[in-house]
């Protein structure tokens, strides 16, 4: 799932950061549809992410999200593009749930504030933020309110750990299951929104790491959260490097002139740097973990 949410948020961010008109993609959270499978949609990240102009239209599980090129936002488009999801759900026996359907306008807020912004439909709730496959997102594509979330629903996990403690379960057993429940939602999918978080928001989960230490539900030993962060990108980008079937392979530049014409030591990779275009291209996955290993 983490690689599915990745993809979705490189495609948002290509078309909304990448597009240099006035940086603004629509997304439409349809819901009340039936299960897609995890390959089926690898496959049509994969030809999504070779063709960033079209309007793209793909499911997980019962959700389905829906987005839109600057160049095609306009109020007729959208509506039409919604009328043509109605009708294929007609025809496949499924009905779309427009009151539980959101629409979010991703824009860069670093280029200054935008001009115009096209009028909300009539049937479908035009919003600041998206929930997309658990995490999180603003319009800016900040998961600032993702982390305040996931310390919150943590928080309440601690006095659930206080009742198990009272019936007599072990240390050892409370911090297993914090490890399993709380460390575990902590650090979901955190390849997609670690870079899109500021350091307020980490500091958040600290105190919150610190205060369940003090409880004595978290392990001693448990590795610094910025470390496990790091270590999920850096297994993510394992996987993606290792493997040119990966679904996000495409994502990753050429190789560099200089690798192929010199013998130059060992790297972790010998990709292309992409240049620093904007102050969010260099929080995307891709950039972060190219210049981090590019030493």
């Amino acid at each position: 799932m983490t690689d599915v949410l990745l993809g979705l948020i490189n495609v948002i961010w290509h078309l909304c950061i990448g597009v240099p008109v006035c940086k603004i993609s629509f997304m439409c959270t349809l819901r009340s549809f039936r299960l897609q499978t995890t390959s089926t949609i690898a496959r049509m990240l994969n030809k999504l992410l070779t063709r960033m102009c079209d309007n793209t239209f793909f499911k997980f599980a019962d959700d389905t999200y829906f987005v839109i090129p600057t160049t095609k936002a306009s109020t007729c488009t959208r509506a039409s593009e919604i009328d043509n999801i109605v009708a294929w759900a007609a025809d496949s026996n499924l009905s779309l749930n427009k009151s539980k359907s959101t629409e979010v306008l991703f824009h860069d807020n670093s280029r200054g504030k935008l001009k115009t912004l096209p009028p909300p439909l009539s049937d479908i709730t035009q919003e600041t933020s998206l929930k997309i496959l658990g995490v999180t997102f603003r319009n800016n594509l900040s998961a600032s309110d993702h982390i305040r979330n996931v310390v919150s629903e943590s928080a309440k996990t601690l006095y659930a750990l206080r009742v198990l403690r009272y019936h007599g379960l072990s240390d050892a057993g409370l911090q297993e299951d914090f490890r399993v429940v709380v460390i575990s939602r902590l650090t979901y999918a955190s390849t997609a929104w670690s870079g899109f978080v500021t350091a307020t928001n980490i500091q958040r989960v600290y105190a919150f790491l610190r205060r369940s230490k003090r409880c004595g539900f978290c392990p001693p030993g448990l590795p610094d959260f910025g470390d496990q962060l790091a270590e999920c990108d850096d297994r993510l980008f394992s996987r993606i490097s290792r493997n040119p079937q990966h679904v996000l392979y495409r994502l990753l530049p050429p190789p560099s002139v200089a690798s192929q014409n010199y013998d130059l030591r060992l790297r972790r990779h010998d990709r292309q740097l992409p240049a620093h275009a904007s102050h969010l291209m260099d929080c995307e996955f891709v950039t972060r973990i190219l210049y981090k290993h590019s030493y």
